[in-house]
Formats: C-alpha cells, sequence, structure tokens
C-alpha cells in the first residue's frame, strides 16, 4: 500500500509540475523551487494535523527543516541567477503570481495549524530543539 502511495504521490507531482508550465519560461526554475517549498510546507501540516504528541511535533518540525536546508543551496543559487527577485516591494513576474498565491493560502494554513498543535507542546524539550534548529535554518 505504501508503495502505491509514494507512486500516485509521485504522478500527482509529476502532472502539477507539468500543468504549471515548469519545463518553459524565464523563471521555469524558480517555479520549480516554489513548488517544492508549498510541497515541503504542505507535508508540514499534514504531520502536524497528525500530531498526537510532542514527538510526532518535533519530527514534523525537523523533517521540514530538512527539506528547507536541502533547498537552501538553489535558493542561493537562484538569488544569484535573478538578482531582480530579490528586492522584497519589487512585483513578482507574472509567471510565479499563481504561486504566490499557492503560497500565501499554504502560509494561513499552516499558521492554522500551529496554533491549533504549539500551545500544548511548544514548551517540550525536543519541540523547542526542532524549533530553534528551523528557526536557525531560515535563516541562511
Amino acid at each position: 500500500m505504501k508503495k502505491y502511495s509514494l507512486l500516485l504521490l509521485s504522478l500527482c507531482v509529476t502532472v502539477s509540475l507539468i500543468s504549471c508550465g515548469l519545463s518553459t519560461g524565464k523563471y521555469s526554475d524558480v517555479r520549480a523551487l516554489m513548488q517544492d517549498s508549498i510541497t515541503a510546507q504542505e507535508t508540514l501540516i499534514k504531520d502536524i494535523d497528525a500530531a498526537s504528541n510532542a514527538t510526532d511535533i518535533a519530527k514534523a518540525i525537523n523533517s521540514y527543516a530538512d527539506a528547507i536546508e536541502g533547498l537552501q543551496p538553489k535558493i542561493k543559487q537562484l538569488q544569484a541567477k535573478y538578482p531582480e527577485l530579490n528586492n522584497e516591494s519589487a512585483q513578482l513576474p507574472k509567471e510565479l503570481l499563481d504561486l504566490e498565491q499557492k503560497q500565501a493560502e499554504i502560509s494561513q494554513k499552516l499558521t492554522t495549524s500551529m496554533m491549533e498543535k504549539m500551545p500544548k507542546y511548544a514548551t517540550d524539550k525536543e519541540v523547542m530543539k526542532a524549533s530553534m534548529r528551523l528557526a536557525k535554518i531560515s535563516q541562511m
């Protein structure tokens, strides 16, 4: 069953990447990175929502930190390749606006999930350690 779930997930990701037009356009590599980030956040939300104890929360945060850490080299590469995207006040190119909107929606869902679970587990030693690790990675 797990094998089929992974196969289905892989197929869904492939279809979504193709439908988003990742293989063409000036910012296709940025779109791919944004989609990877969204997927990581969706997984975090799913894991947090399913968590039933502090260990589950810490594991979810650490898995997300692993994903973000894996994206860091690509982020740095794309920041150098597209300096025009580094200006926070600049408007994103139209090719990226749909993913920016999706990112905003995912961020709201993540905030809701965190607000529901974190008050109960935030003082746990492992959750605090995982949260600190994520904060450190996010500042890179």
